[in-house]
C-alpha cells in the first residue's frame, strides 16, 4: 500500500493527540510535521495558550518536525489565511499534499479548512470526524492517553471558584497518583448545597473561599446568557452544550420536572 506523506495540524491538545495516533494506526499516512500557530507576541499556542517550549517538546517526543506559523495577537482573517497559505506552500516543497485536522463535528469550522485548503490545492483529511465523544474518550482512556491542564484563563471561570481553590484543583489532577482522566466539581464552599464537593474532597480538595459571597454576582451575571438546557442540565456551561451528542428533547423534558 502506498504510504501518503501528511501534515497535521497541532493544537497542542488530546484531540490532537488521538489524531497522530488514528493517522499512524491507519498504516497508509506518514505523518511528516506538525503545524502549530504560534502568537508571536505571547509566545504562545494561539489555540491553547501553551507556552511554545512545550508543544516544541511533544513534537520533539513524537519524532516530528514542528512547523511553527507565527501570527499576531490581533490577527485578522486576512493575515491568518496569508500565513497559512506560506505554510502550505512550504508543505507542497516537502512534497506533502494533504493535511490532517482533530476537529470533531463543527461542520462549519470544517467547511472552512475545506475551501481554504481546496483553494490552494491541498487535501484535508479528519481522523476523528463525527465520532461519539463519549465512546471516543473511553476510547481515549482505554488507549492510555493521559490529558493535562497546562493554563486557565480566571476570566472565563465563574465567580463561585475562588483562585486559590482552582490552585489546588489544578494540583490535584496533576499529582493525584490515582487520577487517569476524571471530571468533578469544585467550588468553593457553598452554604446552599448547590454544587457537589464529595469527589473532589475525597481527593484532598479543602475549598477556603466561600462562594455565598459572590452569590448576586453570579445570578446577575447568569441571567445575561441564552437559554442553554443541556449546559444548565449538567451544569457545564456552553461548552457542556455543543459538546453534547444525545436527544436534546429528553433533557428539555427532564428540566421540565
Amino acid at each position: 500500500m502506498p504510504i501518503t506523506k501528511i501534515w497535521l495540524s497541532w493544537s497542542s491538545g488530546k484531540d490532537s493527540a488521538w489524531a497522530i495516533h488514528e493517522l499512524r494506526n491507519a498504516g497508509s499516512f506518514e505523518v511528516t510535521g506538525l503545524i502549530t500557530t504560534i502568537n508571536r507576541d505571547a509566545g504562545r499556542v494561539a489555540m491553547h495558550a501553551v507556552r511554545q517550549e512545550l508543544v516544541e517538546a511533544q513534537a520533539q517526543a513524537l519524532g516530528v518536525p514542528l512547523v511553527k506559523i507565527p501570527i499576531p495577537a490581533q490577527c485578522s482573517n486576512a493575515v491568518y489565511d496569508s500565513a497559512m497559505e506560506s505554510a502550505m506552500a512550504e508543505a507542497r516543497t516537502a512534497g506533502v499534499q494533504h493535511i490532517a485536522f482533530g476537529d470533531l463535528f463543527l461542520e462549519d469550522i470544517r467547511r472552512y479548512r475545506e475551501e481554504r485548503l481546496q483553494s490552494v490545492g491541498m487535501t484535508p483529511v479528519f481522523p476523528l470526524w463525527a465520532r461519539p465523544t463519549a465512546a471516543l474518550a473511553r476510547e481515549m482512556i482505554d488507549g492510555g492517553l493521559r490529558a493535562y491542564l497546562t493554563c486557565v484563563d480566571p476570566k472565563q471561570l465563574p465567580a463561585w471558584l475562588k483562585p486559590e481553590d482552582l490552585v489546588q484543583l489544578c494540583r490535584i489532577g496533576l499529582d493525584h497518583p490515582d487520577i487517569h482522566f476524571e471530571i468533578f466539581y469544585g467550588a468553593s464552599n457553598n452554604e446552599r448545597g448547590w454544587w457537589d464537593n464529595h469527589r473532589a474532597i475525597d481527593l484532598g480538595y479543602r475549598p477556603t473561599g466561600r462562594a455565598e459571597d459572590f452569590r448576586e454576582h453570579a445570578f446577575a451575571e447568569q441571567a445575561k446568557l441564552k437559554p442553554d438546557p443541556v449546559g444548565d442540565f449538567y451544569q457545564g456551561g456552553t461548552f457542556c452544550g455543543m459538546e453534547f451528542d444525545g436527544d436534546n428533547s429528553r433533557i428539555v423534558d427532564e428540566l421540565k420536572y
